[in-house]
């Protein structure tokens, strides 16, 4: 049987078009690549690590290859930049020719100021100017009306503009380590708010509008200079973790009682002598940090923390393994180092969920045969262990 000219012929014709007609190489826009390698000359720290020019050079360079940066559609478009200690003084206009950006973080660089084009990133959700040299916040940054997280950590700031409020996507808001003395009622008027980190400031009070944050369910106080816990705090019921970490608390409000949903809570490093009774009203509290107090005791109440599955008592007074505990079978971790512990009750052995046994630097030399029934323990923390470790969990020295 003969062949016809045309099922021969076609093969060959497919193969001189791809021969002649290569596949069309993608690449950023022009504006996006000359944005980019300005960004690139304006820090010493990529303009050290590449040729800023040869993005635009049309040697096929693409800064889509950079570590700091993230293309999306097979490097058709920008999604992210991330330029940590670049050592970047200011911003090119140009930075807001990047259209398509979602995410920028200028982590620990030494900006005061930013160009008026950063408002045109109408697609940017995510913010990052941790640790720069921002007295007041630009006003570019309250145009960009579709952040979702906005980390401002690490900087001089002891205001914020009004025109904050106008951020109504925002989630996540971190004001760590700033100068404020008092939280800025604008914060409370973003209703939006999921997270509010406010560490390392010196603030001793809240205002009572931040009942407004009806949808909050992260506050970090922690490393200000609470005396007392602002009432307010008490009505914003939908909180799941509280952290007032290193502050100068000696008792909480029973109104804390009404945090129905409070998961977490972290009392590290304040002034408390005895366990606010407050505290074992927590039902929902998975989660419980009370180190580096001065407890010697807790109530046979504590018990009622039923749903309690880590529990930090380290740096505190007990001299005695504290009984209640025993009784607590949802407890996975409990951390009792660098107390005065001298021996283990043989009721340990009710803890059935216990995981991780933290006991370094107490008065404890041995572990008790009878640990060896905790059957899920697999980390004991000691000074010194002897032969009889428990099987099958790592005991090591601290």
């Amino acid at each position: 049987l003969s062949m016809s000219p045309f099922a021969i012929s076609l093969p060959l014709l497919l193969l001189l078009l791809l021969l002649h007609h290569p596949t069309t190489t993608v690449a950023l826009p022009d504006v996006t690549s000359e944005a980019l390698r300005d960004l690139c000359v304006a820090s010493p720290t990529l303009s050290g690590k590449y040729d800023c020019e040869s993005v635009v050079s049309g040697g096929g360079a693409s800064a889509c290859d950079w570590s700091e940066v993230v293309c999306g559609g097979d490097d058709l478009w920008l999604v992210s930049v991330r330029i940590r200690a670049g050592g970047i003084e200011s911003l090119p206009d140009s930075v807001g020719n990047l259209s398509t950006l979602e995410s920028l973080d200028l982590t620990q660089n030494s900006l005061e100021t930013l160009p008026a084009t950063l408002s045109n990133l109408a697609n940017l959700t995510r913010l990052t100017l941790s640790s720069n040299s921002f007295l007041t916040l630009p006003s570019p940054v309250t145009d960009l009306i579709n952040l979702v997280e906005l980390n401002l950590f690490g900087n001089d700031l002891a205001t914020l503009p009004v025109e904050l409020s106008s951020l109504t996507s925002l989630n996540l808001l971190d004001l760590s380590f700033n100068e404020f003395t008092e939280l800025p009622t604008v914060v409370t008027g973003i209703p939006s708010l999921l997270s509010l980190i406010l560490q390392g400031n010196e603030i001793a009070t809240l205002p009572e509008t931040m009942i407004d944050l009806t949808a909050l369910t992260l506050l970090d106080l922690s490393f200000n200079k609470l005396e007392a816990l602002p009432p307010v705090v008490s009505d914003i019921s939908t909180l799941s973790d509280l952290s007032l970490r290193s502050n100068d608390l000696t008792t909480l409000p029973a109104s804390l009682s009404n945090l129905f949903s409070l998961e977490n809570l972290v009392l590290f490093s304040n002034s408390f002598t005895t366990l606010p009774e407050v505290v074992v009203q927590l039902s929902s509290l998975s989660d419980l940090d009370l180190s580096y107090n001065s407890l010697s005791t807790l109530p046979d109440t504590f018990e009622n923390l039923s749903n309690l599955s880590d529990l930090g008592l380290r740096n505190n007074l007990f001299q005695q393994f504290p009984e209640v505990l025993t009784r607590m079978t949802s407890l996975v971790s409990l951390g009792l180092e660098s107390n005065q512990l001298t021996s283990l009750p043989e009721s340990l052995v009710n803890l059935s969920n216990l995981q991780d046994l933290l006991l370094a630097d107490n008065q404890l030399v041995n572990i008790p045969d009878y640990a060896g029934s905790l059957v899920l323990l697999d980390t004991i923390s000691m000074d010194s262990v002897t032969p009889n470790c428990v099987p099958d969990c790592e005991c090591w020295v601290a």
